[in-house]
């Protein structure tokens, strides 16, 4: 049986598991729009149309809707199965850092 202190350190660690799951999903699904901006930046820096651009963004976020979705589910079974666990963690900083890196790129190149 857990001590009252314990349970409530468990309770914060389950409040701030959920929280981090939260922000980043959120990421991941705006990573969609970075992602597509980016690649629009690289189109025009590199000499590409604007219909050829946006001939092509359809499918591209199509494709990285149905990426993002299987990273969505992926993650959350990771983290059901590995609660509170190292792992966990280590997942988390993972994630949010890539889309941490996938934002400064989108920063740079096209701005806010």
């Amino acid at each position: 049986m857990l001590s009252v202190q314990q349970n409530s350190g468990r309770t914060l660690a389950t409040v701030a598991a959920l929280g981090l799951w939260l922000i980043s999903v959120v990421g991941i699904v705006a990573s969609i729009y970075w992602m597509r901006q980016i690649i629009l930046s690289a189109t025009f820096a590199l000499g590409g149309s604007v219909l050829t651009a946006e001939a092509i963004m359809p499918m591209l976020v199509a494709g990285l809707g149905l990426v993002v979705t299987v990273v969505i589910i992926g993650t959350t079974e990771y983290h059901r199965r590995h609660f509170l666990k190292p792992e966990s963690w280590r997942l988390f900083a993972w994630t949010i850092g890539v889309v941490a890196a996938i934002w400064i790129v989108f920063s740079v190149l096209v701005g806010f």
